[in-house]
């Protein structure tokens, strides 16, 4: 069992460790938190102590990333501007049970064709 996540707000680390305990270990959606600066092209400086509080936030509930293949960026804006922006927001987390449970799963991005 997953849970989609649209969200404007970041979450709390209390937040997260409770839909995990209740999902059964894992969480998708939109974090709108980066956990590295390779995440982001373009824009504004991403702090570094909001990088550090979102990988400890996942540390903390025993949660990893599930990987993504595609591209690597999962939001965008200012296409075709010299301030064009990409991160990557949306993401799946599990748990060590859970990810020993579906070991094949995987996270594909798909590309958007205009």
């Amino acid at each position: 069992m997953v849970l989609r996540l649209l969200m404007e707000e970041q979450l709390t680390k209390e937040q997260l460790r409770c839909m995990v305990v209740i999902l059964a270990g894992c969480v998708y959606g939109g974090f709108n938190d980066l956990l590295s600066s390779l995440e982001k092209r373009g824009g504004l400086y991403y702090p570094q102590w909001l990088l550090d509080g979102f990988r400890h936030a996942l540390v903390d509930c025993q949660l990893v990333g599930m990987g993504l293949n595609g591209c690597g960026f999962t939001w965008e804006r200012r296409r075709g501007t010299d301030r064009f922006t990409q991160e990557r927001l949306d993401r799946v987390v599990c748990n060590g049970s859970w990810r020993s449970c579906f070991p094949s799963a995987l996270l594909s991005h798909l590309s958007v064709v205009t």
